[in-house]
């Protein structure tokens, strides 16, 4: 049986993880509010635009979002992990095809109105996304037993990931918000709003992976070991 350094090592390179992705999530909010003199690095880092640097870096961590989760089924065999690891799936591939977007506003014109507003998919997903949140809070519940690191830090996410869906709406309710700031590339309320998404799921991440490496209890071996025959 094979084990990659003691829990305090684990818990300290994640942590260290954990600091360098939320500089860089920093650092793009600040390129974002102080835009350089490069039209090519703008466009890049625009946290309003499509098939950028910030899309791809959210993409990935909902990626290892679902792994994680994955994994923390392993761990404690509980089929809710399976619903959020096809949940983070899903997040990671419509982060960049915009799904939400297109499916919602089809939804929305058939349904309710052909009068579609930018975020008004946000109220035709609005159940599963209740659903999901009340499925994450019920598993991060369970992480206080095991370290209060990832129960904290779970619930910071969470909360950030509530707030991300405030952000959306207040920002969708200002008509013409986007062209209020001149040296911004984007609306304050979207760059609030990205960087509450993104920090969210590194926090997430970071507690998700918390609970899966570190070990129950009892004592008994977390998910993370490795079987070695020889």
């Amino acid at each position: 049986m094979l084990e990659v350094g003691g829990q305090p090592d684990k818990t300290r390179l994640l942590t260290q993880a954990l600091v360098a992705l939320l500089a860089v999530e920093l650092v793009f909010a600040a390129l974002n509010v102080w835009p350089t003199d490069s039209v090519t690095i703008n466009r890049a880092v625009n946290l309003n635009g499509e098939n950028t640097i910030p899309v791809w870096f959210t993409s990935s961590q909902l990626l290892a979002l679902a792994v994680t989760t994955y994994l923390a089924f392993r761990r404690d065999h509980s089929k809710s992990w399976l619903l959020l690891a096809a949940g983070f799936l899903f997040l990671s591939v419509d982060e960049t095809a915009m799904l939400h977007e297109s499916f919602g506003a089809a939804i929305y014109k058939d349904l309710i109105s052909e009068d579609y507003g930018y975020s008004d998919w946000v109220y035709v997903f609005s159940l599963p996304i209740a659903a999901g949140a009340a499925i994450l809070a019920m598993l991060i519940a369970r992480f206080r037993a095991v370290s209060g690191w990832s129960f904290w830090s779970g619930t910071a996410g969470l909360l950030l990931w509530m707030g991300t869906i405030g952000f959306e709406l207040a920002d969708s309710s200002r008509p013409g918000a986007l062209i209020l700031f001149e040296n911004t590339l984007c609306h304050p309320l979207h760059i609030a709003e990205e960087l509450c998404e993104m920090a969210g799921a590194s926090l997430l991440l970071f507690a998700i992976t918390n609970y899966v490496f570190l070990k129950d209890p009892s004592g008994e071996p977390a998910a993370f070991t490795v079987n070695s025959h020889s």
